[in-house]
């Protein structure tokens, strides 16, 4: 299930808490320069898949060089 959080991101709960874990501090505090980080970080990533999911059915098949440039330079 999803759910949405923040800046109107969908995304479920696992996924929501490894943000957690990765943009907070170990209090589960999130500082403002962090916020906007995750924030960008997001947007980037849900562009970037939106214009790979050509039919709009929430899937897209990426090779190894297109997963590489999706995860190192989003």
């Amino acid at each position: 299930s999803s759910s949405k959080h923040g800046n109107g991101f969908r995304l479920n709960e696992q996924l929501y808490q490894m943000i957690v874990r990765r943009y907070s501090d170990e209090n589960g505090n999130m500082d403002f320069d962090n916020y906007i980080s995750c924030l960008v970080r997001l947007d980037a990533m849900f562009r970037s898949f939106k214009s790979l999911d050509k039919d709009g059915d929430g899937q897209i098949r990426v090779n190894i060089q297109e997963w590489l440039q999706l995860t190192m330079y989003s």
